[in-house]
């Protein structure tokens, strides 16, 4: 948040700008995501687009319901994130499984 009040404060047009005050194209903004995953040491391959779907997982995790997913990812219809729920269903898949193991009455 620190990042996003700094560039209110110089009334920046954009969220992300270069030194020249212009907005980063797509293409730069992938290649700057590549360099930060390469640096953190990450080998699966990250792309600007990773985040939407992982935040939109999480939130489905922490049990946000669809509507106000709609709301906040800017989707135009709630069928569209059947995909982030099927996503946290099959973790609870995997939880299940693991937890069954132990269960009492087999």
């Amino acid at each position: 948040m620190q990042y996003i009040e700094n560039q209110r404060e110089k009334k920046a047009m954009y969220l992300f700008e270069s030194n020249r005050l212009k907005s980063y194209s797509t293409r730069r903004i992938r290649q700057i995501v590549k360099q930060y995953a390469e640096n953190a040491g990450i080998t699966k391959r990250v792309y600007p687009h990773l985040f939407r779907h992982q935040l939109i997982t999480y939130l489905t995790k922490q049990g946000i319901i669809s509507p106000k997913l709609q709301l906040l990812s800017g989707h135009s219809a709630e069928n569209n994130l059947v995909i982030y729920r099927d996503l946290a269903l099959s973790d609870v898949a995997d939880e299940y499984e693991e937890a069954m193991k132990s269960f009492p009455i087999r």
